[in-house]
């Protein structure tokens, strides 16, 4: 059996290797056999073979960080599993009748510049609309973010044409971000909220659930490893999305120090220890949650832990934070950059009303 596992695993790293269309990732070993293990698995490999397949591929063990974390969340092809959507939370606040009427007064807006041969009355017509968005959408951070930048410098520019690209662009990419509806590639937990719009930041209330983690900081490599062996052997099936912790790694660094894939029912498995996998039962909780669109750099994950710190120092006579920074990754590498979703969040409770 070893013989024909081996042969298989190197026909699908050849596969692979043939197939992706990115050249440093052709040129990668690590990549390949990481990708070819996860093929593997897709195949129908037991839990032995897996184990097999581990055996064979070396390079996995060394393989990057977010490699392994996007991978993690491949998985769920393994088990054939259906696009499934969580209830919403009761108490939180829905915001989607001023999205759709935004992306209306932009789709109109875009449509009159477009007739219009005229730069300057153009440029008229996309701030006004500018204008009208940033009021109506007031509180969501990466739509603010878009037009301001671009009525900005639209300013500094002498070209009257390009000034009239850039608004129009701009009111174009704040369309799709306003418009843009992630993609579930898994069931959530039972229970579990909607996931927050991009570029908002929302009270989550989340039921109690089950999760299994594993520690990243030392062994970053084998987080996900870890909690895939565990999940195959306990049968439970992968859901969306896949936790990440971080803590503080010095002055404005932050670390990742655990990885957990969430089961799907609190009825599932049991709480305990598997190896390196710790199970743990998470009580209902509230979270702090700014959604994002797109790869979560270092950068980018700086920018919104700030963005829900000042959040915080807003509401100190409500909320306080009660948990570390963590990351809610919903999608794999195979979804298009700028169609990946994830939240940014950190537990939070009320304040006592002694204080």
């Amino acid at each position: 059996m070893k013989s024909i596992n081996g042969f298989k695993i190197s026909v699908i790293a050849r596969q692979v290797q043939n197939s992706t269309k990115m050249p440093w990732l052709r040129n990668s070993k690590r990549f390949l056999w990481a990708s070819a293990w996860w093929r593997a698995a897709i195949t129908g490999l037991n839990f032995g073979e897996c184990r097999l397949v581990s055996a064979l591929t070396p390079e996995l063990t060394k393989a990057p960080r977010m490699i392994l974390f996007f991978l993690g969340t491949m998985i769920m092809a393994c088990f054939g599993i259906q696009s499934a959507i969580g209830q919403t939370s009761p108490q939180q606040p829905d915001s989607s009748a001023d999205r759709k009427a935004a992306c209306e007064l932009i789709d109109a807006s875009l449509q009159k510049s477009f007739q219009e041969k005229d730069t300057t009355e153009q440029i008229a017509e996309s701030q006004k609309t500018s204008n009208q968005i940033l009021k109506l959408c007031k509180t969501n951070l990466a739509v603010t973010q878009i037009l301001k930048e671009a009525i900005s410098n639209a300013a500094d520019v002498s070209d009257k044409q390009q000034a009239a690209k850039l608004m129009q662009d701009a009111l174009r990419e704040a369309g799709a971000t306003l418009a843009f509806k992630p993609l579930i590639e898994a069931p959530l937990p039972e229970g579990f909220p909607e996931p927050t719009p991009v570029g908002e930041i929302q009270i989550k209330k989340y039921p109690a659930y089950r999760l299994a983690r594993t520690q990243m900081a030392g062994a970053e490599s084998g987080a996900f490893l870890a909690l895939f062996m565990h999940i195959k052997k306990q049968d439970i099936a992968m859901t969306a999305p896949v936790e990440m912790t971080y803590g503080e790694a010095g002055k404005n660094k932050l670390q990742a120090e655990k990885m957990a894939f969430l089961y799907r029912s609190t009825k599932q498995g049991k709480a305990g220890t598997d190896e390196k996998v710790e199970v743990i039962d998470v009580p209902a909780t509230m979270a702090l949650s700014l959604g994002m669109r797109g790869d979560v750099t270092k950068a980018r994950l700086a920018e919104a832990k700030a963005h829900l710190d000042i959040w915080l120092k807003e509401h100190t006579k409500e909320y306080e934070a009660n948990g570390q920074l963590r990351v809610m990754g919903y999608n794999s590498p195979f979804v298009a950059a700028n169609k990946r979703f994830t939240e940014v969040e950190v537990a939070v409770r009320l304040v006592p009303p002694t204080r």
